[in-house]
């Protein structure tokens, strides 16, 4: 007996066929799973959070948070809100 059967008390051949049952079996859903990214928690940072030159050309400075900009604007020394739009958003420069 080889060694991975061993552990199951089983012949070398039927060792290989129930490998080759849970591979056909379980490889999909670990495939699907790799691709939908489950179990994954992961919001990846594109950049520090950081005050950065508005790309809306709007105002001088828009607060990037790590992951989107922000309705966070100065001017100066003037700190208000203009709200970000869908047809703004990119990444920082």
């Amino acid at each position: 007996m080889e060694r991975g059967s061993a552990l199951l008390g089983i012949g070398g051949w039927e060792f290989w066929i129930l490998a080759l049952i849970c591979v056909g079996l379980l490889g999909p859903l670990a495939i699907a799973a790799i691709v939908l990214g489950i179990g994954k928690k992961c919001r990846c940072a594109l950049g520090p959070a950081a005050w950065l030159p508005d790309p809306s050309g709007r105002h001088e400075l828009r607060y990037w948070s790590g992951l989107s900009w922000t309705d966070n604007v100065r001017d100066g020394e003037q700190q208000s809100a203009d709200r970000w739009t869908r047809a703004d958003r990119r990444r920082p420069i």
